[in-house]
């Protein structure tokens, strides 16, 4: 089984080019501590990603419920992509 695992991490391709023609999915997920967000989409029927992202909250962040933990990650991930050269309007 480690085997297996090894020839998918060495074989599969780690990056592929972005494609205006498929859905851009905007993943969030936090925990107690911080958020961490993933830009992907599908391609050849694989999760493609593009951008990772994580913070820490601050101390009055840490207050809120789960839910609002994950959305308060948003706007600073939004952020961080924008600054990105790839993502801007041409």
């Amino acid at each position: 089984m480690l085997q297996k695992q090894w020839e998918a991490l060495i074989n599969t391709p780690l990056h592929v080019n972005p494609s205006i023609e498929h859905e851009f999915i905007l993943d969030a997920d936090a925990s107690v501590d911080g958020v961490g967000e993933v830009l992907f989409h599908s391609q050849r029927g694989n999760e493609c990603v593009f951008v990772y992202f994580s913070r820490m909250f601050s101390c009055a962040e840490i207050n809120y419920c789960v839910m609002q933990l994950e959305v308060a990650g948003c706007p600073a991930g939004e952020q961080a992509l924008q600054a990105l050269p790839v993502w801007q309007v041409i």
